[in-house]
């Protein structure tokens, strides 16, 4: 089966996705405002609210194969990374 969309980072035998969402790239919220222009994408220029839409439709597919998605900013990776493994961790114990 082809996925349109691969999961950039993932252990399939958990059912989970963790999605590494870059802060430019995926417009995190905690940073852009919903009609803020990002520019320099590979597709030229995207508000956040286009970027958050794209983002949605691929959650989306990813779930309609069953999986759980989670998303992880690349921000906390920077800022809060304890936390990040913490999450990951717990989560993959169930």
């Amino acid at each position: 089966m082809i996925i349109k969309f691969p999961a950039k980072n993932y252990p399939a035998f958990y059912n989970i996705i963790f999605e590494i969402q870059g802060d430019k790239w995926h417009a995190n919220p905690n940073i852009y405002k919903p009609n803020d222009l990002i520019t320099g994408l590979w597709v030229g220029e995207l508000t956040a609210s286009e970027i958050w839409k794209r983002d949605e439709i691929r959650k989306k597919h990813m779930e309609s194969f069953g999986y759980t998605v989670y998303y992880i900013w690349e921000y906390d990776i920077r800022h809060n990374l304890p936390q990040v493994k913490y999450f990951i961790k717990n989560l993959v114990k169930k």
